[in-house]
């Protein structure tokens, strides 16, 4: 119980070092969290879980105590050595024996399934072939884009990706949509894709509404995806944000989603690579948010057949 426990504490006490460190951040500036300050909090935390893992124990103790050096545990001893056939001996086993039997019976388990695991599980991953995102076409169907834009370096830093496309495309009517995808070809040991609904409220702009929609992409099967659509605004200015994980052939659109498949394909396939894919139009004041939509799922469909080659899929046909 106390191992199995330890994995919601740790959860609940990281959760709680975030928002400690979000409060601060408001006061004291981004010091708080990065450098000395971050790898002290870890710190605090392991010190915060440790009694809390105490407390449970002793509470478990209480549960399930051990047998005292009283004179019924006397009486039993001296009725198991007076007895003269054996049966009696294991018949009047005291019972706190018996549950310390079972503790070093689960220890045993836990220790020598930890050492098969780690000695048969394959765990250096697959690293599927692809072609990089820095080839990614400037004239897509209707669209066309000048050049590709370049994150700062402090932004290339946080994020940690493995490479990416930014660029703005224009359709024959000069409307805009700008086209992000983030690509990791890990998502292990810190590195993982941050999800836009964290990053984009940010400089004023507040979010109107939130959802997921189905757009038919007329390719694959069965024909479309699934993505998530927001619209934040600014003033009287409004934006259509659509966006959605690609994960080894899976389309995702929820973290918790990502999180729990990232875990299962590291077991079974070795892989965690994926990509974000983001799209952002602005509502021109000559349109309405129909037209908008309209404007940012053509934008799908024509872009979803050329993103199967420079973001890999559920089969993994060779490896770097």
């Amino acid at each position: 119980m106390v191992v199995l426990s330890s994995v919601p504490l740790a959860i609940f006490t990281n959760s709680l070092r975030i928002a400690v460190t979000g409060i601060l951040h408001k006061y004291f500036g981004p010091e708080v969290a990065q450098g000395f300050f971050h790898g002290f909090s870890g710190l605090v935390i392991f010190l915060f879980c440790l009694p809390l893992l105490l407390i449970e124990i002793k509470i478990l103790k209480k549960l399930v105590p051990d047998a005292k050096d009283d004179s019924s545990d006397l009486s039993i001893i001296q009725e198991q050595f007076s007895s003269s056939y054996a049966s009696a001996t294991i018949k009047n086993v005291p019972r706190h024996t018996a549950y310390r039997k079972l503790i070093y019976l689960v220890a045993a388990t836990l220790l020598a399934s930890t050492l098969i695991f780690s000695q048969t599980v394959e765990f250096r991953e697959k690293i599927p072939s692809k072609k990089s995102l820095d080839q990614f076409p400037l004239e897509v169907a209707d669209w066309s884009a000048e050049g590709r834009q370049s994150l700062d370096n402090q932004f290339l830093k946080k994020l940690d990706l493995s490479e990416y496309v930014m660029t703005d495309y224009k359709n024959s009517k000069g409307r805009e949509v700008n086209f992000y995808v983030a690509y990791y070809e890990s998502q292990s040991r810190g590195k993982s894709i941050h999800s836009p609904e964290t990053c984009l409220p940010a400089s004023g702009w507040r979010s109107d509404q939130s959802g997921k929609i189905s757009i038919n992409t007329e390719v694959g099967n069965p024909g479309k995806i699934s993505v998530h659509r927001k619209i934040i605004r600014y003033g009287s200015s409004r934006q259509i944000i659509y966006f959605w994980f690609s994960q080894r052939g899976r389309i995702l659109t929820n973290m918790y989603e990502l999180k729990l498949y990232n875990f299962w394909d590291a077991l079974t396939k070795q892989r965690t690579d994926g990509a974000l894919i983001r799209l952002i139009s602005p509502v021109y004041e000559t349109e309405s948010l129909a037209d908008a939509d309209a404007r940012l799922q053509d934008f799908v469909r024509d872009i979803v057949p050329l993103l199967e080659e420079y973001i890999p899929g559920k089969e993994l046909n060779s490896s770097s």
